[in-house]
């Protein structure tokens, strides 16, 4: 697994950083200069080998060891785009996580799990930081195979870093191969499901 330390580029950090540039003194940044920056800045991340991204608290729970996730990116994959996270992933979890969002849904469900899956999870970034933040989840990683299914093993397996959850004994998200353009070949009824840039 990797760690997350000074030499992984946080995607928090990054982004403050950017915020503060935009926010000069007595100046008055111009709302194309402010999508340029933000443009450049998400390239920058997808073109990075690797970012770190500071798990969300939700609920006032408070903060795990492993709150932070490492996740590898691959800009070389032939087979599909999921090789990057895209600016979409981090803008839904944003969304996914801010007070009274899912909380409402997942409250209301008290002792029971959440079926989820992520369809076209790339590199994995969104199933694992949902999960993260929403213990009540079992979530699924789902990719439709090649290199980036690969890839998101690799992620899921370095997160899970032989955590399991009281649910049979397994890792607190399950990769699984799947075409989701063939739904009627799932086998499980899920309550959630998430996906970015799934169409285009």
């Amino acid at each position: 697994m990797l760690p997350a330390n000074r030499l992984t580029p946080s995607y928090h950090t990054l982004l403050a950083k950017l915020n503060q540039s935009l926010k000069p003194p007595g100046e008055v940044v111009k709302d194309d200069e402010k999508e340029t920056a933000y443009s450049e800045f998400f390239f920058e991340l997808a073109n990075m080998e690797s970012i770190c991204y500071d798990v969300p608290t939700v609920e006032d729970k408070p903060r795990s060891p492993s709150s932070s996730l490492v996740i590898r990116q691959d800009q070389n994959l032939n087979d599909s785009t999921g090789g990057i996270v895209w600016e979409t992933s981090y803008l839904l979890l944003s969304y996914l996580t801010s007070p009274g969002v899912l909380s409402p849904l997942l409250s209301s469900s008290v002792g029971s799990k959440i079926n989820h899956i992520d369809v076209g999870s790339g590199c994995g970034l969104l199933p694992l930081a949902l999960s993260r933040s929403f213990p009540t989840l079992t979530t699924t990683a789902s990719e439709v195979g090649g290199d980036v299914l690969s890839l998101l093993k690799s992620n899921i397996d370095a997160a899970n870093d032989g955590k399991y959850n009281d649910r049979n004994n397994e890792a607190p998200v399950q990769v699984e191969k799947l075409n989701w353009m063939e739904y009627s070949k799932l086998d499980t009824q899920y309550d959630l499901i998430t996906g970015t840039d799934v169409i285009f």
